[in-house]
């Protein structure tokens, strides 16, 4: 296990030098904050505390950004070691060819959970300071950045296996967005459609198995 420890240590240090990752979580702090500072204008007419409409509108932006960013992350793990002639030196020490694939995968969910925790809890801070301790809300926002690492484990996991299965890196990146745009764009416009289809009810369990 030392090596998969070792290689997961490893890409998590290059990503905490990365600006790109630095520059991640500040976007994800911005647009968090503005959906902070926003999330208290409807509470007056749906009757729903601010804490609650800041979860669901969070929610709302890991379904589309969170998957981005860890497509971003991870479609060029291998294939990119590949090109620059350093997945060749890798193998070449005692270490299995899964470790480092695995040790990736650590890596960028790592960077992903950091980036997500540091993103959203500054969020938290500014609502705790503002609207105090909410006991029936804060779980449910605990829950939204457990659930969002997980998500983009998820897509993590993906982009790992695109980075995998071609051979060039641009071609990675294409199929990364592609991707993106088919499991998240285009299959919540599907289940939309669905729901219209349903005449506005709750969707059947026959348009669900149709649409996995």
């Amino acid at each position: 296990m030392t090596p998969l420890l070792t290689i997961t240590g490893w890409e998590l240090r290059i990503g905490l030098r990365n600006r790109w990752v630095v520059a991640t979580t500040l976007v994800l702090a911005a647009l968090a904050l503005s959906l902070v500072l926003l999330g208290s204008a409807p509470t007056g007419t749906v009757g729903a505390s601010p804490i609650t409409v800041v979860v669901v509108s969070l929610a709302s932006l890991t379904i589309f950004l969170v998957p981005l960013i860890a497509l971003l992350l991870s479609f060029d793990a291998i294939v990119g070691e590949a090109e620059r002639g350093t997945l060749l030196l890798l193998l070449a020490y005692p270490v299995a060819r899964w470790q480092v694939v695995l040790g990736k995968f650590l890596g960028h969910v790592l960077m992903l959970a950091l980036a997500t925790a540091l993103g959203y809890g500054a969020a938290a801070a500014v609502l705790y300071v503002g609207e105090g301790a909410d006991a029936g809300a804060w779980p449910a926002f605990a829950l939204l950045i457990g659930t969002s690492v997980l998500l983009g484990a998820v897509f993590v996991a993906l982009g790992s296996l695109v980075s995998i299965i071609v051979r060039e890196r641009a071609t990675a990146a294409g199929v990364a967005v592609a991707l993106w745009l088919v499991l998240v764009l285009l299959y919540d416009a599907a289940l939309l459609g669905l729901l219209v289809a349903d005449q506005g009810q709750t969707i059947s369990a026959g348009s669900l198995i149709f649409c996995f």
